[in-house]
């Protein structure tokens, strides 16, 4: 978030299902470089990394992702996946509609 110009846009789609948009931890940066975000993100291209639910990463989460572990079972806040998916759809929504090209910066 901190690295596109489109900083605004996701704030307010987040803000709009009652959500707060935080930075990603600076400590955990080297996992976006691991991802399928960073090639995008090296030629220009918004790659924006929305991760869910969590307000710091620590173990009892890194033991979970991408792992077989990681899924949805009974107790899962599927109320909470329904505001976070809308939140996700309204950013690509207006960097799409927007009227300036939005790049990595």
């Amino acid at each position: 978030m901190e690295k596109t110009i489109g900083k605004e846009r996701i704030i307010n789609a987040c803000a709009s299902v009652h959500l707060k948009c935080l930075p990603y931890p600076a400590e955990l940066q080297y996992l976006y470089f691991l991802s399928d975000n960073a090639p995008f993100a090296e030629i220009g291209i918004p790659a924006v990394t929305m991760s869910p639910g969590f307000d710091k990463v620590n173990e009892d989460i890194l033991k979970y992702v991408h792992t077989v572990a990681d899924e949805a079972d009974d107790h899962f806040d599927y109320c909470y996946l329904r505001k976070f998916a809308a939140a996700y759809t309204l950013t690509a929504i207006a960097m799409a509609n927007s009227n300036i090209r939005l790049k990595s910066v």
